[in-house]
């Protein structure tokens, strides 16, 4: 387990306004698909205060493209991008992604979709997901902070916390603060 890692995501967690938007464990992050949960509110934010946003796009396409398998176990290339921190929400590995140390170790966010061999649609939207070393989403996860896949979706699925939590990301820090003090006391 990278304990140093997990705490400081905890840190960062804890630097997330709660209540306001930005944090949601439904969506890795989210603002970019026209398929997402919260498209329409944040198509909402945006119509109110275009002025203030400019580009529309809540994520730039950094140019790199990464190597990723699909759900069918395929390989295939898709762009790595950047969310705007001020038009985006995100759940706790999303905003991960973000902070620099963790994007210096190769930690990313890429516009995903199950099916690497077919053009984006409804069913095989572009999704953006965590990244790291050819594997997404909890996959990543595990291979990043080094945990299991129980620990993973623990810390990261939203079906493991009560729907009031969903939106708090003091819950995650919590969760990621006893886990590494169970491995401490473990050890």
């Amino acid at each position: 387990m990278n304990k140093e890692r997990l705490q400081v995501l905890a840190d960062f967690l804890l630097t997330l306004p709660v209540g306001k938007g930005k944090f949601h464990l439904r969506e890795w992050m989210n603002g970019y698909s026209k398929f997402s949960h919260l498209a329409q509110e944040f198509r909402e934010r945006l119509d109110n205060d275009r002025s203030a946003h400019g580009e529309l796009d809540p994520f730039t396409r950094t140019g790199e493209l990464v190597v990723v398998r699909d759900a069918y176990g395929g390989l295939g290339t898709v762009p790595v991008i950047e969310p705007a921190e001020c038009r985006t929400a995100g759940c706790a590995f999303g905003w991960a992604t973000t902070i620099p140390a963790f994007k210096e170790a190769g930690l990313k966010t890429v516009l995903y979709r199950s099916d690497l061999t077919e053009e984006p649609s409804f069913n095989n939207p572009n999704t953006p997901v965590p990244y790291f070393e050819e594997q997404i989403a909890f996959n990543a996860a595990e291979k990043f902070f080094d945990i299991s896949g129980g620990e993973s979706q623990h810390l990261f699925d939203p079906s493991y916390y009560y729907i009031h939590q969903r939106a708090d990301p003091r819950f995650v820090a919590a969760r990621i603060k006893e886990l590494i003090k169970d491995h401490v006391d473990a050890d």
